[in-house]
Order: C-alpha cells, then structure tokens, then sequence
C-alpha cells in the first residue's frame, strides 16, 4: 500500500489517512467523576470538551498529559484514557 502522508517523520497508509479526515461515527461521554476512564481498541481519535478547564489525558505512549482548552474545544489526537485527577473540564465526548 502506498504511504501518501508524512508527519512528523512518521508515515501513513491511505486507509489510516482517509480514517483521520473522515468525521466520527461513533461518541461516547466520558465520565471521570467515579475514577480514571481507560479506553481499549480503537482508541478515540477526539475528545470534545463540553465546558472548559483541565484535561488530563494518557497517550498512546502511556504518558500523561495536561491540556487548558476552552469551552467546546476537539482535542484531537488518539488517547488510552482520561484521568480523574487534574481533569476539570467537563461535558466530554469522546469521538471515534
């Protein structure tokens, strides 16, 4: 298969490439108020934050990482969970 798209050095297939332009077809909320939510394969590709303040979120790495974003920001990238502690943002969606 041709790899077409290049980022950051790293190469993508048309099938992944034409995944990432299409809109989610499946949304879920996210609710940490009980505890740290972890997703499994495939993981979302958005995380819409309803209300702003704090999203704290685990990589595809395992890392975790903090992120300020307004009300009705799309945190985009592909994320294994969302931790309860530090997260203040609300109303989330998570988008595949």
């Amino acid at each position: 298969m041709d790899h077409d798209l290049e980022f950051n050095g790293a190469r993508a297939e048309r099938s992944t490439a034409a995944m990432l332009s299409a809109p989610p077809t499946k949304h879920a909320a996210v609710d940490v108020s009980g505890g740290d939510v972890a997703f499994t394969a495939p993981y979302p590709r958005v995380l819409f934050i309803g209300g702003a303040g704090n999203i704290v979120v685990t990589d595809m790495d395992g890392d975790d990482a903090t992120y300020t974003v307004p009300a009705g920001y799309e945190l985009a990238g592909f994320f294994k969970g969302v931790k309860q502690t530090g997260t203040t943002g609300t109303n989330i969606v998570a988008r595949w």
